[in-house]
């Protein structure tokens, strides 16, 4: 069976272009082909770029920045980027290997709660994380904690 058609909420995404080069090449295809819409253009593009990322995320061919992407960026600068974006990346990483670890033990403290109190933990529930609220004594702390963080 062909995979046609829209799937969940997946025929609406939008998308943010920062890179007024691409802009450039965008027009320049919409003033090649008028008949393209935006959309089309970008679906086009995507067509032909993506199946390339794919190998190279599986490391079966190796991508150089063509010379008009890379136009006036150093190669110190093109390594820089690099390097940020990797940490970037592990950052989120970090990040989410942190809530996930936050979640785990508050499910952990909320079900021993629940034992403390005489409470029946309820397996299926504990399976589906129904004890994974962060618990209310540490609710405000993390508040403040957090509103603290974000004024620097």
């Amino acid at each position: 069976m062909a995979k046609t058609g829209v799937t969940e909420n997946r025929n609406r995404r939008y998308i943010r272009i920062n890179d007024i080069d691409t802009w450039d090449m965008i027009d320049e295809v919409s003033e090649l082909n008028s008949s393209y819409s935006f959309n089309e253009i970008v679906n086009r593009a995507l067509m032909y770029g993506l199946p390339e990322l794919i190998k190279y995320l599986k490391g079966e061919v190796k991508l150089e920045p063509t010379e008009e992407v890379s136009k006036g960026y150093s190669e110190y600068e093109l390594e820089q980027m690099k390097y940020y974006g990797t940490v970037v990346h592990l950052l989120k990483e970090i990040n989410l290997n942190l809530l996930l670890c936050k979640s785990m033990l508050s499910q952990l403290v909320n079900a021993y709660g629940e034992t403390l109190a005489g409470n029946r933990v309820i397996y299926e529930k504990y399976c589906q994380g129904a004890y994974s609220d962060t618990p209310d004594f540490l609710v405000d702390y993390e508040t403040r904690e957090l509103k603290k963080l974000r004024q620097y």
